[in-house]
């Protein structure tokens, strides 16, 4: 699924949400398809956070994996994996920077 420009201040412009059958295609996934989809994966998010690392939800269980990226248009990209729902959520944001994205992506996830 894929969604244009929400109205959120530091929102992406862009959004799209792949779908897995089990959480190993979804972990093959997440390690192979941005760099084979054109992203320049970082080393580290914004706080100091490393690319990738695990994210939680609320809690201390870690609900997937997270990565600071480059599109190959230029834009900041945030990435992510949620295991729970076998999902691989990517955001860019036009005319954002990462510090922005990243604290969106944080702030909804």
């Amino acid at each position: 699924m894929t969604c244009d420009q929400n109205s959120d201040t530091g929102g992406p412009s862009y959004a799209l949400f792949l779908l897995y059958a089990n959480s190993s295609d979804l972990a093959s996934e997440f390690k192979t398809g941005p760099a084979s989809g054109g992203y320049k994966v970082s080393s580290t998010c914004p706080g100091g956070k490393g690319s990738p690392a695990e994210w939680s939800e609320g809690s201390s269980q870690t609900a997937g994996q997270v990565e600071c990226a480059v599109s190959s248009e230029g834009y900041p990209t945030v990435i992510w994996s949620d295991t729970s729902k076998l999902r691989v959520g990517v955001l860019e944001g036009k005319g954002e920077t990462i510090d922005s994205l990243f604290k969106w992506w944080s702030e909804k996830a």
